[in-house]
């Protein structure tokens, strides 16, 4: 099968929700001991992937555009420590090279599980890490140059995350730091007398984020952050409520 044409069936069929690394928040923990919050996230980025195929061949798939948009929940384990279940979806668009088209239907979901830390705190200052693991799965079905394939794909995402949050007053929280992606999956497709197998690799696993989190009222807070590696780069948003 033409690479082009390979790219764009693989690409098609993948899931947002790795591709579009997932908004982290501030890496310390942020909910006292016995309380839930429940929030939405958003994701928009451009990313770059290897697909190999396990036989010496490669392609780079270059500029592809996520989206992705889910649910959390969390709760305060203990003073300096929570946990969250995330659940989401999104979209994928890649480049289209040699003027190569493609309609495509997926069906897919993402889940995760997160949790962050407050290690110590001075003054206005926390420090403190996180960790964050997501799983998705999804199928689909292609159409390009005339030709129907159907295929599924599994990844997992993890990002580990260490810094300081850094009280600006009452109401504006600013944080960043170093984190680490990893992402590991593959890609399955079978069309008129052809399968397509690519495993996915990253160009680039270690990277940084800052953003700021805004209280709304005294239960509702906003963030938003900036999330940057070698291969990818990501706007990250996130409304949560607590009670």
């Amino acid at each position: 099968m033409n690479r082009k044409v390979a790219l764009m069936v693989v690409i098609s069929l993948l899931v947002s929700t790795t591709l579009a690394l997932t908004p982290m928040g501030p890496p310390v923990a942020g909910l006292e001991k016995g309380r839930f919050s429940a929030g939405v996230d958003y994701a928009y980025g451009k990313t770059g992937v290897k697909l190999n195929s396990g036989t010496g061949a490669s392609i780079n798939g270059d500029n592809i555009k996520a989206h992705y948009i889910g649910a959390n929940v969390g709760y305060g384990i203990c003073e300096g420590w929570e946990l969250a279940l995330k659940l989401g979806g999104g979209s994928v668009r890649g480049s289209r090279p040699g003027g190569v088209g493609f309609n495509s239907d997926n069906d897919g979901y993402a889940i995760g599980l997160g949790t962050k830390f407050t290690t110590c705190t001075k003054e206005n200052v926390k420090w403190g890490g996180l960790v964050q693991i997501l799983w998705a799965q999804a199928e689909g079905k292609v159409s390009t140059i005339g030709a129907n394939f159907q295929g599924d794909e599994n990844l997992v995402e993890a990002q580990f995350a260490f810094g300081p949050s850094y009280q600006m007053n009452e109401k504006t929280i600013l944080y960043g730091g170093p984190f680490i992606h990893v992402l590991d999956g593959d890609v399955t497709a079978k069309g008129p007398g052809t399968r397509i197998k690519y495993d996915l690799d990253q160009d680039g696993w270690f990277g940084g984020y800052i953003g700021g989190k805004f209280d709304i009222t005294e239960k509702v807070t906003y963030s938003i952050e900036y999330q940057h590696t070698k291969s990818s780069d990501v706007l990250g948003m996130n409304l949560t409520y607590k009670f």
